[in-house]
């Protein structure tokens, strides 16, 4: 096992010699943002799956890009390719049978193609517009099997990909939105999304006596208080640890503002949820109060959502 390990490792060093194809990179990006087509990708076999996860990855990253299997592409999806869309084609020998005479077809209808390829004399090559050049590779086995050149590839595409994404100043809030669903999508959710507010939250004013106030805190079910004023200013909080270390025979009879902690933790609503848990986390505390500028109140959330949210991590 620590034989193969080394071979692994030594293989992988081909990795730092991707750096070359910057240049090429760039153009294509340069491409792809001024003219935007579609890119389509192509590979077969082990190839295919890489093409295939790169195509996922620039089309949730703001770049159109669409998987297209070879054999597929020869009985109709081709039609789906204009000369005004760019092509790529995954093939470390830069000779698969399969996609010599897609990219042939392509090449004679003007569509732009790139070829991610470790021979640039390759049939795939002399086709190309522009090509990525694959180092050459001693697989870690005996076999004729595809293991660093698969990887290699896809760093290769990655590195287009985070180009692109570059180039466009692709944000966060752009991410997310084509990103709603699963864990990713999850931890890209602010607490404004999620936050209770409004008849929800438990608010009080300045003033009240604690026996109106337990009834507000027993009826939102949140097991504290927010103490504000007329115009929503946040003034304090009053948790239920705050109650036991105020219990006395008068307590009914005083006013929140005795009871209330006056400078509870709080974050703004673009926080991201994860962030918001890491702080309760690590004040353990169970409730943040969200706040906008002047330390309005604008809802909170408990810990509870946050849990459910990220499935109890």
């Amino acid at each position: 096992m620590h034989m193969y390990l080394e071979n692994y490792k030594a293989s992988l060093d081909s990795l730092e010699k991707i750096s070359e194809n910057q240049e090429v990179i760039t153009k294509i990006t340069d491409f792809i943002t001024e003219h935007n087509p579609i890119v389509f990708i192509i590979g077969i076999g082990k190839s295919g799956y890489i093409a295939h996860k790169a195509a996922a990855s620039m089309s949730s990253t703001g770049t159109r890009a669409i998987y297209i299997h070879p054999s597929e592409a020869m009985h109709g999806d081709i039609g789906l390719i204009t000369d005004k869309d760019i092509c790529i084609f995954v093939s470390y020998s830069g000779e698969s049978m399969e996609l010599i005479p897609v990219a042939q077809k392509l090449k004679n209808d003007g569509v732009k193609i790139v070829s991610v390829v470790a021979n640039e004399n390759s049939s795939l090559g002399k086709l190309s517009n522009f090509i990525l050049r694959i180092p050459k590779v001693n697989e870690p086995t005996d076999l004729p099997a595809p293991f660093i050149s698969t990887c290699i590839s896809l760093v290769m595409l990655d590195m287009l990909c985070i180009s692109l994404i570059n180039k466009k100043n692709f944000t966060i809030d752009l991410y997310k939105q084509n990103h709603p669903a699963g864990k990713i999508g999850s931890v890209l959710k602010s607490t404004g999304e999620i936050m209770r507010k409004n008849n929800d939250l438990p608010l009080v004013l300045k003033g009240t006596k604690m026996s109106d106030a337990l009834v507000i805190m027993n009826e939102k079910r949140l097991g504290s208080l927010i103490v504000v004023n007329q115009e929503n200013l946040l003034l304090g909080f009053i948790s239920e640890g705050d109650l036991r270390r105020h219990m006395h025979d008068h307590l009914l009879t005083d006013f929140v503002e005795n009871i209330m902690t006056t400078s509870p933790k709080t974050i703004s609503s673009n926080t991201l949820c994860i962030d918001a848990l890491d702080e309760m986390r690590q004040y353990k505390i169970t409730s943040l109060i969200v706040v906008s500028h002047g330390n309005i109140v604008e809802g909170m959330i408990h810990i509870h959502q946050l849990l459910e949210l990220f499935g109890d991590e």
